[in-house]
């Protein structure tokens, strides 16, 4: 379930995979849960806040 706490903040529950070739030795990166992501400073964007995947800081966005 998606869901909009306010303008600021998302909740956001499912699966995320990211794949980088120099990221994570190149292999998906899974999250599968519940994830918080936040619009701060006025963005155009929520950023996800579980930003650590174990091999560097990894920076997911959804643009509004």
């Amino acid at each position: 379930m998606d869901k909009v706490v306010n303008p600021l903040q998302l909740i956001f529950e499912g699966t995320i995979e990211c794949r980088v070739s120099h990221i994570y030795k190149g292999k998906p990166y899974i999250r599968k849960g519940t994830m918080e992501f936040l619009n701060t400073k006025g963005r155009k964007f929520w950023r996800l806040q579980q930003m650590d995947n174990g091999d560097c800081t990894d920076y997911v966005d959804i643009y509004m």
